[in-house]
């Protein structure tokens, strides 16, 4: 037979049941409580250090370092108990060219004592340099500088002895550095050249200027001259033909005329003197002094 429970029965197991279970729930928590201690308790046995205490962690300001030569922001880093890291370089203006123009990490912030600190430093404006083109011919300049980027404007032409239509100037010049895709200008040579005006210099000096000038075939041509002696009295072809490379010049040079010819004197030979015959029917003493014909008379009356 089943008993029949009434309501405060049925009311009074329910709260037996209730506490029941409360009590084991608590039990659980404790013994898990009791398995995190042991846990812990036995990864501080294991990894604890008797001996050695661990340091207590510094924290130092990272100094800023934009500026800066290379040799003063590692003075700072390093007077910061800090290490240097890596040091980089990037394009900068010309006025930051070897100063710091950043850094890792920022100015300020509070780091590990003993951490790296990068930076980089300026290597100014971002250049190239122009290409050697002189000697080159007009159109194998233009096509290496247009290769290397930069802008080749129209070329000028200028009376040179050097092969025509070859490039014999470069504006900026060549090597120099420059922004990319500057703006370059040729010079190329014409091919002739104006003969200089040499006349009335010593023919060293005029041989010298036409030397100079590119003229190589120069001859010279002795001339009779009041002008002074060993200067240049003309040019062949005259002063300012313009004319190609190794093209003959003469230059008329002034030597003083011969003196002239000393006049020569033909010796004479004196003739002996001759005697005058007396007139006929003169007497033949008539022309001797007085004693002679006193002594003449004087035979002739013995």
């Amino acid at each position: 037979v089943v008993p029949v429970l009434g309501p405060d029965s049925q009311a009074a197991e329910d709260d037996g049941g209730a506490r029941r279970r409360g009590i084991g729930l608590a039990v659980l928590a404790v013994a898990l409580l009791a398995l995190i201690g042991a846990a812990v308790a036995l990864f501080l046995v294991f990894n604890s250090n008797d001996d050695e205490t661990p340091p207590p962690t510094t924290t130092v300001e990272v100094p800023a370092l934009d500026g800066l030569t290379e040799q003063e922001a590692r003075t700072a880093i390093e007077a910061a108990n800090l290490d240097v890291g890596e040091v980089t370089q990037a394009a900068s203006d010309a006025a930051d060219e070897g100063l710091v123009i950043e850094q890792s990490p920022s100015p300020q912030e509070s780091v590990d004592e003993g951490a790296e600190v990068g930076f980089v430093l300026g290597s100014g404006p971002d250049v190239v340099a122009i290409p050697p083109v002189i000697g080159l011919t007009e159109a194998q300049a233009r096509q290496t500088l247009e290769n290397a980027g930069f802008q080749v404007l129209p070329s000028r032409q200028q009376p040179s002895l050097a092969a025509q239509g070859q490039v014999i100037d470069v504006v900026p010049a060549q090597e120099s550095q420059v922004a990319p895709g500057t703006a370059v200008t040729l010079t190329v040579s014409t091919g002739v050249l104006a003969i200089p005006d040499v006349r009335n210099r010593p023919v060293e000096e005029a041989e010298t200027i036409l030397s100079e000038a590119g003229f190589t075939n120069v001859e010279r041509n002795n001339v009779e001259s009041d002008a002074p002696p060993g200067t240049v009295i003309e040019v062949s072809p005259a002063v300012g033909t313009e004319v190609a490379a190794g093209e003959l010049i003469t230059l008329a040079v002034a030597v003083p005329p011969p003196p002239p010819p000393t006049p020569t004197t033909t010796p004479t030979t004196s003739a002996p003197p001759t005697t005058t015959p007396p007139p006929t029917g003169t007497p033949l003493y008539a022309s001797e002094p007085e004693h002679q014909r006193t002594s003449v008379i004087a035979k002739r009356r013995d």
